[in-house]
């Protein structure tokens, strides 16, 4: 069987990449289907998640202890006293950086091995790298990826890493959206793309699809309300709506 954490979406100890362009709710989708499955729903957007939450460790180097803050607390991460609890054991941010050199990577390991099936949440590659003088563009930037993962495949942990799309390719599939070197991709086990289901500025809905070594691609019309996401449809009602958006353009 499929050794899936989030059923045709996270692949459970496995390296796992979301991307899209800025802005459009990978963080957020993410923060989302921990506090589900910590909540113990037992599905997130209609997809089973498997088992009992595991312990998480977010590496959010991206963003300020502020922002991650307002971030976890609607979905139910952040406790009565004002802590970040719920499953995190650990919130790396800007003020309290971890990047992926050696001693990062060693950390991380660390937390991993004191907790087995550790879920890891890296926010963003490029935050984690940027002091390490490696350029997106190069292959040299998988290399402490393939470490990171090297040294956490012991303990089983599995990581979900938010890297940015490129502008020129944003239209493609998951994997050719990957902004920077083809290396990165082609290490991952799971990519999942998160795009604007429309042209229309003011249309909130996303179109989540995923491109992997495992199951099915998956294509998933998805909508945030607050800090909750939820399934639409499948990608047939989204191609539908554009054929008769294309139809009524044509008509004179």
């Amino acid at each position: 069987t499929v050794p899936w954490a989030w059923d045709g979406l996270i692949l459970r100890g496995c390296l796992n990449l979301m991307v899209a362009l800025p802005k459009q709710g990978k963080t957020a989708l993410a923060v989302a289907m921990i506090a589900a499955w910590w909540r113990g729903d037992g599905e997130a957007l209609g997809r089973q998640l498997d088992g009992p939450c595991p312990p998480v460790l977010i590496v959010g180097t991206d963003q300020g202890a502020r922002d991650w803050r307002r971030m976890l607390e609607p979905p139910g991460l952040v406790d009565h006293s004002g802590r970040i609890g719920g499953p995190i054991v650990a919130l790396f941010h800007a003020g309290r950086p971890l990047h992926l050199d050696a001693g990062g990577i060693d950390t991380i390991a660390a937390y991993a091995e004191q907790h087995p099936g550790l879920l890891v949440l890296i926010d963003s590659l490029s935050a984690c790298i940027s002091p390490l003088g490696l350029k997106e563009e190069s292959s040299e930037v998988a290399a402490p990826v393939a470490e990171l993962m090297e040294q956490l495949e012991p303990h089983q942990a599995t990581v979900v890493m938010i890297h940015h799309a490129s502008k020129g390719r944003a239209g493609e599939g998951a994997s050719s959206a990957c902004r920077g070197s083809t290396a990165l991709p082609a290490l991952a086990s799971q990519i999942l793309k998160l795009e604007p289901a429309s042209q229309a500025p003011q249309d909130p809905r996303r179109l989540l699809t995923t491109q992997g070594r495992e199951g099915a691609p998956q294509a998933l019309v998805i909508r945030r309300s607050g800090a909750q996401w939820e399934l639409i449809g499948g990608a047939e009602e989204l191609q539908q709506e554009r054929s008769v958006e294309q139809a009524v353009e044509a008509l004179s």
